[in-house]
């Protein structure tokens, strides 16, 4: 026999530090060759606790006795859980055996109340009641003049067991038998039923605890899977638009690629991309997703609070909050705007609201922006606002280096250039193309009349009518000093000319005034040529209508002359 061993004595304690110390039974059950570790069922928690609690416990306790009480710790939840199945089959197979011997006392005492006196039934069984049970059924048989009157309180004391019975077969688990029966066989059979149905109750209570906790917990884990996949879904939209912005040229195309991602990011939200104008007093949607948009397309800057503030306004209870000039009545339920600012300038504002209107919607009620929502508006905004600035400056740029900063036309290398496109195309679909040059008569007598102040001034004014005496396919530059090319796509002669004819005319009777003073008539000299019959390339039409505006200019001004075609 194995020597059984006190902690104490192995570790040395004293009784100031040994909570058992004067124990007589209670031994340390994780030092091996000890009583407690071969009786280790029992109070195992509560040992288990009272190591845990031991200062000396805790000074020598080294890994490998750490490991070892884990290994006891599961090899006892193992046991715990064959204790604990092995208790529900003989629960089950008491119950079966229990019905079995209730079922043949009932049929005995059946026959004992139709006067049967030679009722007889097997007193064998697992179940002790039962078998007491089977007993008396058989002593009231030869003793039926005595126990009538006890047993029929043990008859009424049976049907309110087997009430109780169906009930927590049907799951009413609070159905209790009384205790309170004179009967002690009644009374034992009461509190043993009693226990097991608590027992079971118990069980039950805490599967089904259980299982909800493992239910709420697998459905936090699909919540954050499917926010996960939102959250991936979101962030590839927003770097595939950020790639995309990157390769544009223009704000045109820019402002169709975010309209594509917001409809696909905020698809149950209406918004609009909100744009300054040049002036900077204007802000006009450019784009526009959603059902209805319950905001104005075009406002003042003023109008909205987060323009004035630079910051995010977020509107999310109308009833209290502060509201945005530019939006419509009666407004979203909720609704924020975010400026895009960028290089500190503020390019405009990308705004979102919910899908329903309403002041009259208490707080809480509704379709409402979430927080995700949010923080994805706020996030685009940012990363619209710099590409957004750099396309502005790359279009700002554009402009000047083919607008004639003086006139607003065409520069002569955008004509160059747009001339050899225009003769590739005309050749291509086989058309006509019409150039007219043009150039004021005696320019540099009227600069030296009124000063190079009016003379620039005559050259805006020419500039505009020419914008305006123009239809739009129509190309229309400042070539170089007094002197102006228009090119017209799919003009023939006869159209050339006639067009030609009406811009004399209308400049010969243009007035100028400049600082109050009349500048008087002024008129020009026109030159034409025509795709093909005057020329093949871009250069060669040029020179036939600069040749031809010099014969103009010789025979007196104030005309047009045709170039001469090529023989």
């Amino acid at each position: 026999m194995k020597k059984k061993v006190k902690c104490w004595e192995v570790f040395k304690c004293n009784e100031k530090k040994c909570p058992v110390y004067k124990a007589k039974e209670l031994n340390c059950w994780l030092i091996s060759e000890t009583h407690c570790r071969n009786e280790i069922q029992g109070k195992f928690i509560e040992k288990m606790e009272m190591c845990l609690s031991c200062e000396v416990f805790k000074e020598n306790m080294d890994l490998a006795a750490l490991k070892e009480t884990i290994n006891t710790v599961d090899t006892q939840f193992k046991e715990f859980r064959s204790i604990v199945n092995d208790r529900d089959r003989e629960l089950e197979s008491m119950s079966m055996e229990l019905a079995i011997g209730l079922s043949e006392v009932f049929e005995g005492l059946k026959k004992i109340s139709s006067g049967d006196p030679e009722v007889k039934i097997p007193e064998i069984s697992e179940v002790e009641l039962i078998a007491k049970l089977k007993h008396m059924v058989n002593m009231t048989a030869e003793n039926i003049g005595e126990i009538v009157d006890q047993f029929h309180e043990f008859a009424i004391g049976l049907a309110e067991h087997f009430d109780v019975m169906s009930k927590v077969s049907k799951g009413e688990l609070n159905a209790r038998i009384s205790e309170d029966s004179q009967d002690d066989l009644l009374k034992a059979l009461g509190m043993m039923t009693n226990q097991m149905i608590e027992s079971v109750s118990r069980e039950i209570a805490e599967r089904k605890k259980a299982e909800g906790m493992l239910q709420q917990a697998n459905e936090k884990l699909i919540g954050w899977m499917k926010e996960l996949e939102e959250r991936n879904r979101e962030t590839t939209l927003l770097s595939k638009m950020g790639v995309l912005l990157q390769t544009c040229y223009t704000p045109k195309e820019a402002y169709s690629i975010i309209s594509q991602t917001a409809k696909q990011l905020f698809d149950t939200e209406s918004g609009a991309l909100y744009v300054m104008n040049v002036s900077r007093n204007i802000v006009e949607a450019v784009t526009v997703w959603g059902e209805s948009l319950f905001s104005e397309h075009v406002f003042m800057p003023a109008d909205c609070w987060a323009l004035r503030s630079g910051r995010v306004h977020l509107m999310d209870n109308l009833n209290s909050g502060i509201l945005c000039q530019h939006l419509s009545h009666p407004p979203p339920v909720n609704y924020m705007c975010m400026p895009m600012i960028a290089h500190g300038k503020t390019l405009g504002m990308l705004y979102l609201q919910s899908s329903e209107q309403g002041l009259d919607k208490p707080e809480g009620v509704g379709e409402r922006l979430t927080e995700s929502k949010q923080r994805l508006a706020v996030t685009m905004a940012e990363q619209i606002a710099p590409i957004l600035a750099n396309l502005e400056l790359h279009e700002t740029l554009k402009i000047q280096s083919i607008r004639d900063p003086l006139t607003d036309l065409f520069t002569r290398r955008y004509m160059e250039e747009s001339l050899e496109r225009e003769v590739s195309r005309a050749s291509r679909k086989d058309i006509q193309l019409g150039i007219i040059m043009i150039d004021i008569d005696n320019f540099k007598q009227f600069n030296d009349t009124f000063g190079n102040p009016a003379g620039d001034f005559l050259l805006r004014e020419l500039g505009n009518f020419l914008k305006s005496g123009i239809d739009k396919e129509s190309i229309t530059c400042r070539y170089r000093g007094g002197e102006f090319v228009i090119i017209l796509p799919g003009t023939s002669l006869e159209g050339t000319l006639e067009l030609s004819e009406q811009l004399r005319n209308g400049i010969k009777n243009l007035e100028v005034q400049y600082l109050g003073q009349t500048l008087g008539h002024v008129t020009v000299s026109l030159g034409v040529s025509v795709f093909p019959d005057h020329g093949s390339t871009g250069e060669t039409l040029l020179r036939a209508a600069d040749s031809a505006l010099y014969r103009a200019k010789v025979g007196g001004r104030n005309q047009v002359v045709v170039a001469q075609a090529i023989k």
